[in-house]
This record gives C-alpha cells, structure tokens and sequence, in this order.
C-alpha cells in the first residue's frame, strides 16, 4: 500500500491549497471497481493530507526545533452522506481546544458548493520530542498562531450566527 500525501496530491494535480483546507478532485481509481462512493479509509486518507498542509503551513514555520512532531491521540468521525466518486469536494479545519502539550483539530467535509456536509472528525494531537519520546509543551510561537487560528474559527462562526 502506498501512502497518500497532500505532496503527492499537488503533484498529481488532484488538490488545491486553500486557506485552513484543500480542494480535492475524488479519482474513480480510490475506490474497488463498482464503488460509487470512497470509503471511510479514503476519506480519513485525505483529512491526513488535510492536516500535513495545516502542518506545513500553521506549525513547521513556527517550529525551532526538527525534533519536534505531533501524534495522534483521539480520532471521532462522523460521516453524514455519501462522498461521490470523481466529484470534487473541500476539507475545512478548525482549531479547537488548545492546551499546554496537544491541541484539537475539527475537520469538515463538504462539496464544492459547500452546501452538503459529508463528513465531520475531529482529532487531538500531542505535541513530542522525536528523540526524548516525550510528550512537550508546545513553542510559543505554535501556540499564537494556533491561538489566531482558533480565533478566527470562533469569529466566523460568531459571524455566521448573526446570518
């Protein structure tokens, strides 16, 4: 099984950077032929590439130390409706929670109109020390930025309401 990467994605022309998320173009060859929808697997796939672009974008350029990576502590999803095969849809991300060594991410699954919800996950991860195995205590840096992040995530919902 070969992995599936957001670089791997950009290659292939198959997705599209967005602010906090991607655009994906589903391929009839993620699915076992027969298929009409992808699979939880695939679409747990792409939240992952989802969260390496937020890793990229939110985390790496705050970092000063390589060492520093997350993991996974909990995963909750749920899937709403059916993700077509060869239809292009959105992953949205949201900080949630921060505490002093993890933090939550809420991912959203939408179609390109952004008027169906596909599928909702939300998924803590802990900050660690590649060569102590240890749980850390996030950077500064990370922290404003996840801080800002989560911010706006509160700002459009609050906007949102008043819709």
């Amino acid at each position: 099984m070969e992995p599936t990467t957001i670089q791997k994605l950009l290659e292939a022309r198959s997705a599209t950077v967005l602010h906090c998320g991607i655009s994906i173009q589903t391929q009839p060859t993620w699915v076992v032929k027969g298929e009409t929808h992808l699979s939880y697997t695939t679409l747990t796939r792409l939240i992952e590439c989802c969260r390496e672009h937020h890793w990229q974008t939110d985390v790496v350029p705050y970092l000063s130390s390589a060492t520093l990576d997350s993991i996974c502590k909990s995963i909750s999803a749920e899937f709403l409706r059916p993700v077509p095969v060869s239809t292009t849809i959105i992953i949205n991300y949201e900080v949630k929670q921060i505490r002093s060594k993890s933090y939550e991410l809420h991912f959203k699954i939408i179609s390109d109109d952004r008027q169906t919800i596909y599928a909702v996950f939300n998924i803590v991860f802990v900050f660690y020390d590649t060569e102590t195995n240890q749980a850390t205590i996030l950077p500064k840096p990370v922290i404003h930025k996840l801080t800002e992040l989560s911010n706006q995530a509160m700002l459009k919902l609050s906007e949102n309401a008043h819709d």
